[in-house]
């Protein structure tokens, strides 16, 4: 188990770091540097922006009916990718839950994908949206197949990695698989208390075995 958990521990560290370097390929793309304060506009001429903070938000319908679902924005004039945050597995949206905007290009063309897996068996939506203008709209999840996926996410297989949604979905299944495994310890461990309370109801569960039989 030590083993395993040190292994979970550098894929997290792993990718921690890809999501830095596709926040630093966005923001960079802007003009923006990032100092020990954070980061900083570089770019303060005159000439109007072609990005700014907007709002987005993204409802999967019958989200929470799917065992894991997953929610992207691909920027692709500036090739850059974006994964939405949730707490429920329907309501998506960019930025933190308080303000849900970002930094995004203004008025371009973007894609909205949702991806969602029943089992083994995924689901998808794909929907092209201009940024700026549809602040919320909602996708409806189809059967599909893996091959399908490939298929509709194989024109932004020439981004940068950090940018790529097939790698992303990687880590997303290798983070879906832990907290399985997870549950699955957690409902051993309640069933072993459980065994413990019934074969010695006078002893605390969680005490050391040496304390235990000198008890005994």
């Amino acid at each position: 188990m030590d083993k395993h958990d040190a292994k979970v521990e550098k894929v997290v560290d792993e990718y921690k770091d890809l999501l830095w370097k596709r926040e630093k390929y966005r923001m960079e793309t802007y003009g923006f540097e990032w100092t020990e304060t954070g980061w900083i506009n570089i770019d303060n001429g005159t000439i109007p922006k072609w990005w700014g903070p907007q709002r987005l938000e993204i409802f999967v319908n019958d989200g929470k009916s799917y065992d894991q679902v997953y929610s992207y924005v691909v920027y692709t004039s500036i090739k850059s990718l974006y994964r939405l945050n949730s707490s429920d597995k329907e309501k998506f949206y960019v930025g933190n839950a308080d303000e849900k905007e970002m930094l995004m290009p203004e008025k371009s063309k973007a894609v909205a994908i949702g991806i969602a897996y029943k089992g083994d068996t995924p689901y998808l939506a794909y929907r092209e949206f201009e940024t700026g203008t549809e602040h919320n709209f909602s996708l409806t999840l189809a059967q599909s197949t893996n091959q399908e996926i490939k298929q509709a996410i194989r024109p932004f297989d020439n981004y940068n990695k950090e940018n790529k949604i097939g790698k992303d979905l990687r880590y997303m299944q290798f983070f879906a698989e832990e907290k399985k495994r997870k549950d699955e310890l957690h409902k051993e461990n309640l069933f072993i208390h459980e065994l413990w309370n019934k074969a010695s109801p006078c002893c605390a569960y969680g005490e050391s075995f040496e304390v235990v039989l000198t008890q005994h």
